[in-house]
């Protein structure tokens, strides 16, 4: 839940960088696609982490359900804060500032 909050460490014009150049790459037809939604953008990082080819990794990332903000079901609900969150310092940037900047409209 949360995804845009996602903190994402390093150079901020570095991160921008990064990210815009990986979404400008390929072909608007053929490819390849990255997100610029902040939910889609954190499930392909994990996908990244997966062994995604094999079949574990796989049917560990079917398990994985990623949410903008507080879905109506899980509303009420305690969630744990990330400890890497508290550690970082002034070098940091949020998932969702990166997807503002990717042309995504804010509605979080």
């Amino acid at each position: 839940v949360n995804a845009e909050k996602a903190v994402i460490s390093g150079d901020r014009v570095f991160t921008e960088k990064l990210f815009k150049e990986k979404h400008d790459r390929g072909d608007m037809y053929h490819g390849p696609f990255y997100p610029r939604e902040p939910d889609k953008i954190l499930r392909r990082i994990i996908r990244c982490m997966l062994p995604f080819h094999t079949a574990r990794g796989r049917e560990a990332f079917r398990r994985l359900r990623v949410y903008k903000s507080v879905p109506a079901e899980l509303k009420g609900k305690k969630f744990e804060k990330s400890i890497a969150e508290s550690r970082v310092g002034s070098k940091r940037m949020e998932l969702g500032e990166i997807s503002v900047k990717l042309g995504v409209k804010k509605v979080w």
